[in-house]
């Protein structure tokens, strides 16, 4: 059997068009993931961070290159499918306005699996129980040291707390 990384990024640019304007955000990216390890993606304001998990997040397509994930070329699939990938495969823990103020911490990053048809209780158990790639971590992992994330509602967190 053959080994295949979790994640590869190949060759991957964007650049926005309006009229005449053209404005390249990122140019040949690629990196590669492999079970287990983590990264983190680091740069100056306007660099193309967003851009780019936007891009790996199938939130965003990109101008040139591949993002696969898991041996699926993601910009090769249907909307349906790349949905379904994003509810189900992939996680995204906004920062500020993309929480939902109204709900806790805990409700915030459960969302997605209820959204899923998944039982409350089972989302609210951990990611090791609802067949995710972060088995063995619980929610609890997430330390917001003096926000009662399972009771505090988003919009009562400061920003780095969001």
């Amino acid at each position: 059997m053959q080994h295949q990384p979790l994640l590869q990024v190949l060759g991957v640019s964007k650049s926005y068009q309006e009229g005449k304007l053209n404005t390249p955000v990122l140019h040949e990216v690629s990196l590669t993931v492999e079970v287990g390890e983590q990264l983190a993606i680091v740069g100056s304001s306007g660099s193309g961070k967003s851009t780019l998990l936007h891009i790996i997040g199938t939130l965003d397509k990109p101008s040139a290159g591949q993002v696969i994930l898991d041996g699926e070329n993601l910009y090769q699939l249907s909307a349906a499918r790349q949905a379904q990938i994003r509810n189900r495969e992939l996680g995204f823990i906004y920062q500020f306005h993309h929480l939902l103020p109204e709900f806790t911490a805990l409700e915030n990053v459960c969302m997605p699996g209820w959204i899923a048809g998944r039982h409350k209780t089972e989302v609210q158990a951990g990611p090791a129980t609802v067949d995710s790639g972060w088995a063995g971590t619980s929610l609890t992992a997430f330390t917001f040291r003096t926000l009662r994330w399972r009771t505090a509602t988003c919009g009562d967190c400061a920003g780095a707390y969001q």
